[in-house]
Protein backbone atom coordinates (compact mmCIF):
# COMPACT_ATOMS: atom_id res chain seq x y z
CA UNK A 1 0.00 0.00 0.00
CA UNK A 2 1.59 3.44 -1.56
CA UNK A 3 1.35 6.49 0.99
CA UNK A 4 2.01 8.63 -2.06
CA UNK A 5 -0.22 12.04 -2.62
CA UNK A 6 -0.39 12.80 -6.03
CA UNK A 7 -1.37 16.29 -7.15
CA UNK A 8 -1.46 17.62 -10.75
CA UNK A 9 -2.59 21.03 -11.58
CA UNK A 10 -5.18 21.28 -8.50
CA UNK A 11 -8.43 21.73 -9.98
CA UNK A 12 -11.31 21.62 -7.25
CA UNK A 13 -14.47 19.83 -8.42
CA UNK A 14 -17.45 21.92 -7.66
CA UNK A 15 -20.13 19.84 -5.72
CA UNK A 16 -22.74 18.62 -7.62
CA UNK A 17 -25.65 21.21 -6.13
CA UNK A 18 -23.43 23.94 -6.88
CA UNK A 19 -23.12 25.33 -3.82
CA UNK A 20 -20.86 28.16 -2.75
CA UNK A 21 -18.25 27.55 -0.70
CA UNK A 22 -18.83 29.52 2.54
CA UNK A 23 -16.49 29.00 5.09
CA UNK A 24 -17.24 28.23 8.19
CA UNK A 25 -17.59 31.38 11.44
CA UNK A 26 -15.75 29.76 13.86
CA UNK A 27 -13.11 26.43 13.93
CA UNK A 28 -11.93 24.76 17.31
CA UNK A 29 -8.92 26.35 18.60
CA UNK A 30 -6.95 22.93 18.05
CA UNK A 31 -7.40 23.51 14.22
CA UNK A 32 -7.06 27.32 14.08
CA UNK A 33 -3.68 27.22 15.88
CA UNK A 34 -2.50 23.35 15.33
CA UNK A 35 1.00 24.29 16.20
CA UNK A 36 -0.17 24.75 19.96
CA UNK A 37 -0.90 21.29 20.22
CA UNK A 38 2.23 19.29 18.22
CA UNK A 39 0.80 16.15 19.70
CA UNK A 40 -2.18 15.86 17.20
CA UNK A 41 -2.37 15.24 13.39
CA UNK A 42 -5.32 16.52 11.28
CA UNK A 43 -7.32 14.51 8.74
CA UNK A 44 -9.86 15.54 6.40
CA UNK A 45 -12.90 13.47 5.35
CA UNK A 46 -13.06 13.76 1.27
CA UNK A 47 -15.19 11.84 -1.47
CA UNK A 48 -15.59 8.40 0.15
CA UNK A 49 -12.55 8.34 2.49
CA UNK A 50 -12.93 9.43 6.06
CA UNK A 51 -10.96 11.93 8.12
CA UNK A 52 -8.64 8.74 9.80
CA UNK A 53 -7.34 7.56 6.50
CA UNK A 54 -6.28 11.04 5.48
CA UNK A 55 -4.56 11.46 8.70
CA UNK A 56 -2.76 8.36 8.43
CA UNK A 57 -1.29 9.54 5.00
CA UNK A 58 -0.23 12.85 6.12
CA UNK A 59 1.08 11.56 9.59
CA UNK A 60 3.25 9.29 7.56
CA UNK A 61 4.55 12.03 4.86
CA UNK A 62 4.81 14.47 7.49
CA UNK A 63 7.30 12.36 9.64
CA UNK A 64 9.52 12.01 6.50
CA UNK A 65 9.06 11.96 2.68
CA UNK A 66 10.59 12.58 -0.68
CA UNK A 67 9.01 15.35 -2.27
CA UNK A 68 9.35 15.53 -6.01
CA UNK A 69 8.15 17.02 -9.51
CA UNK A 70 8.00 20.53 -11.68
CA UNK A 71 6.57 23.80 -11.58
CA UNK A 72 5.95 25.58 -14.57
CA UNK A 73 5.26 29.36 -15.06
CA UNK A 74 4.07 30.57 -18.59
CA UNK A 75 5.90 33.99 -18.77
CA UNK A 76 3.22 35.19 -21.10
CA UNK A 77 0.07 35.12 -19.47
CA UNK A 78 1.77 34.86 -15.59
CA UNK A 79 -0.28 31.42 -15.07
CA UNK A 80 1.33 28.68 -12.74
CA UNK A 81 0.92 24.56 -13.64
CA UNK A 82 2.15 22.17 -10.98
CA UNK A 83 2.78 18.39 -11.06
CA UNK A 84 4.50 16.78 -8.03
CA UNK A 85 4.36 13.92 -5.34
CA UNK A 86 4.99 13.53 -1.75
CA UNK A 87 6.18 9.48 -1.00
CA UNK A 88 6.91 8.39 2.57
CA UNK A 89 7.26 4.66 1.34
CA UNK A 90 4.73 2.11 2.15
CA UNK A 91 6.24 0.64 5.39
CA UNK A 92 5.31 4.31 6.94
CA UNK A 93 1.91 3.67 6.60
CA UNK A 94 1.75 0.24 7.44
CA UNK A 95 3.67 1.20 10.76
CA UNK A 96 0.67 3.96 11.28
CA UNK A 97 -2.16 1.89 10.75
CA UNK A 98 -4.29 1.33 13.73
CA UNK A 99 -2.01 3.43 15.91
CA UNK A 100 -4.05 6.84 15.57
CA UNK A 101 -6.73 7.74 17.85
CA UNK A 102 -9.47 9.83 17.60
CA UNK A 103 -9.17 13.18 19.94
CA UNK A 104 -11.91 15.52 18.47
CA UNK A 105 -13.60 16.03 15.55
CA UNK A 106 -15.92 18.45 13.80
CA UNK A 107 -18.56 18.79 11.12
CA UNK A 108 -17.27 20.86 8.22
CA UNK A 109 -19.27 20.28 5.20
CA UNK A 110 -23.06 19.23 6.21
CA UNK A 111 -24.32 18.75 3.06
CA UNK A 112 -21.85 16.06 2.97
CA UNK A 113 -21.56 14.76 6.77
CA UNK A 114 -17.77 15.31 6.36
CA UNK A 115 -15.73 15.62 9.40
CA UNK A 116 -12.56 17.51 9.91
CA UNK A 117 -10.51 15.26 13.03
CA UNK A 118 -7.88 15.18 15.14
CA UNK A 119 -5.42 12.38 16.05
CA UNK A 120 -2.99 11.59 17.76
CA UNK A 121 -0.96 8.47 19.11
CA UNK A 122 -1.97 8.97 22.67
CA UNK A 123 -4.94 7.86 23.23
CA UNK A 124 -5.33 10.06 26.25
CA UNK A 125 -3.97 13.41 24.56
CA UNK A 126 -6.52 16.13 25.38
CA UNK A 127 -7.72 18.81 23.82
CA UNK A 128 -9.24 22.10 24.42
CA UNK A 129 -13.37 22.08 23.64
CA UNK A 130 -13.19 25.88 22.61
CA UNK A 131 -14.81 27.20 19.23
CA UNK A 132 -13.11 30.94 17.76
CA UNK A 133 -14.96 32.58 15.68
CA UNK A 134 -13.31 33.98 12.80
CA UNK A 135 -14.11 37.23 12.34
CA UNK A 136 -13.27 38.21 15.58
CA UNK A 137 -9.67 37.24 14.69
CA UNK A 138 -7.07 40.30 13.37
CA UNK A 139 -5.27 39.36 10.65
CA UNK A 140 -2.70 37.07 11.42
CA UNK A 141 0.77 38.84 10.27
CA UNK A 142 1.53 35.88 7.65
CA UNK A 143 -0.57 36.86 5.53
CA UNK A 144 1.27 39.70 4.21
CA UNK A 145 1.60 38.94 0.62
CA UNK A 146 4.71 36.62 0.72
CA UNK A 147 4.06 32.68 0.42
CA UNK A 148 7.66 32.16 1.74
CA UNK A 149 9.18 33.56 4.35
CA UNK A 150 12.51 31.97 7.13
CA UNK A 151 14.22 33.02 10.15
CA UNK A 152 17.34 31.39 11.13
CA UNK A 153 15.50 28.01 12.01
CA UNK A 154 12.80 27.18 9.71
CA UNK A 155 11.17 28.17 6.79
CA UNK A 156 8.09 28.88 6.44
CA UNK A 157 4.99 28.46 3.55
CA UNK A 158 1.79 30.30 3.22
CA UNK A 159 -0.65 27.94 1.07
CA UNK A 160 -4.14 29.92 -0.14
CA UNK A 161 -7.30 28.67 -1.67
CA UNK A 162 -10.07 30.69 -2.69
CA UNK A 163 -13.90 30.38 -1.63
CA UNK A 164 -15.92 28.06 -4.30
CA UNK A 165 -15.82 24.87 -3.56
CA UNK A 166 -15.82 22.11 -0.89
CA UNK A 167 -14.54 23.14 2.33
CA UNK A 168 -12.26 20.12 3.04
CA UNK A 169 -10.73 20.43 -0.55
CA UNK A 170 -10.32 23.56 0.01
CA UNK A 171 -8.24 23.60 3.45
CA UNK A 172 -6.41 20.28 2.11
CA UNK A 173 -5.25 22.40 -1.10
CA UNK A 174 -3.87 25.19 0.91
CA UNK A 175 -2.02 22.95 3.07
CA UNK A 176 0.06 21.28 0.01
CA UNK A 177 0.30 24.51 -1.65
CA UNK A 178 1.98 26.06 1.31
CA UNK A 179 4.25 22.93 1.40
CA UNK A 180 4.56 23.58 -2.18
CA UNK A 181 5.84 27.04 -1.53
CA UNK A 182 8.58 26.59 0.75
CA UNK A 183 9.92 23.98 -2.23
CA UNK A 184 9.83 26.25 -5.29
CA UNK A 185 11.34 29.11 -3.53
CA UNK A 186 14.17 27.29 -2.02
CA UNK A 187 14.69 25.16 -5.39
CA UNK A 188 17.84 25.96 -6.96
CA UNK A 189 17.73 24.53 -10.04
CA UNK A 190 15.86 26.59 -12.58
CA UNK A 191 15.98 26.14 -16.08
CA UNK A 192 13.75 27.73 -19.13
CA UNK A 193 12.69 25.39 -21.90
CA UNK A 194 10.73 26.32 -25.01
CA UNK A 195 7.24 24.93 -25.59
CA UNK A 196 6.35 26.37 -28.79
CA UNK A 197 8.67 27.39 -31.59
CA UNK A 198 6.44 29.09 -34.01
CA UNK A 199 3.39 28.94 -35.61
CA UNK A 200 2.23 28.72 -39.18
CA UNK A 201 1.52 32.40 -38.99
CA UNK A 202 5.07 33.16 -37.13
CA UNK A 203 4.31 34.03 -33.65
CA UNK A 204 6.67 34.59 -31.49
CA UNK A 205 8.15 31.39 -29.54
CA UNK A 206 6.49 31.04 -26.07
CA UNK A 207 8.92 30.61 -23.29
CA UNK A 208 7.90 28.58 -20.15
CA UNK A 209 10.68 29.25 -16.08
CA UNK A 210 10.43 25.22 -15.32
CA UNK A 211 11.39 24.91 -11.69
CA UNK A 212 12.47 21.14 -11.02
CA UNK A 213 11.93 20.08 -7.22
CA UNK A 214 13.51 16.74 -6.13
CA UNK A 215 13.76 17.07 -1.62
CA UNK A 216 13.57 14.88 1.15
CA UNK A 217 11.29 16.44 4.08
CA UNK A 218 11.37 15.41 7.63
CA UNK A 219 8.98 17.15 10.57
CA UNK A 220 6.14 19.11 8.35
CA UNK A 221 4.81 21.23 10.62
CA UNK A 222 1.33 22.86 10.55
CA UNK A 223 1.09 26.34 12.55
CA UNK A 224 -1.48 28.28 12.15
CA UNK A 225 -5.13 28.36 9.70
CA UNK A 226 -7.46 31.14 9.11
CA UNK A 227 -10.53 32.11 6.55
CA UNK A 228 -11.70 35.05 5.52
CA UNK A 229 -14.48 35.76 2.45
CA UNK A 230 -11.74 35.43 -0.01
CA UNK A 231 -10.59 31.78 0.76
CA UNK A 232 -8.65 30.09 3.05
CA UNK A 233 -5.09 29.91 4.11
CA UNK A 234 -2.45 27.93 5.89
CA UNK A 235 0.91 28.22 7.49
CA UNK A 236 3.34 25.64 7.49
CA UNK A 237 6.73 25.21 8.99
CA UNK A 238 9.84 23.18 8.36
CA UNK A 239 13.19 23.20 9.88
CA UNK A 240 15.87 23.79 7.61
CA UNK A 241 17.79 20.84 8.91
CA UNK A 242 14.97 18.82 7.99
CA UNK A 243 15.02 19.74 4.13
CA UNK A 244 17.74 17.98 1.97
CA UNK A 245 18.42 17.91 -1.92
CA UNK A 246 20.37 16.54 -4.39
CA UNK A 247 20.90 20.09 -5.25
CA UNK A 248 22.05 21.91 -2.09
CA UNK A 249 24.38 18.70 -2.07
CA UNK A 250 22.35 16.74 1.37
CA UNK A 251 21.39 13.21 0.97
CA UNK A 252 17.87 11.56 1.02
CA UNK A 253 16.35 10.59 4.11
CA UNK A 254 15.06 7.44 2.39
Amino acid sequence: MSCSLYLKKIALTITALLVPLLALEEYPEWFLYQGRFPGITVGYAYGGSPDIRDAEIRYAIYKACQAEGTQYRFQDYDEKHSAYSYDCGAKALKKIKGELYPIDRFLSVAIKKQFIGAFSTDPDFRLPKNFIKVKDLPRPDWLNGKEFFKDKKYYYGVGMYPLGGNENDAWMTAEDRAIFNILTTIEIQFHAVTILEKNESGDQMETVKATKIDFGLKNIEVMERFADKKGVYVLIRIAQRDVVSPSLRKKRFF
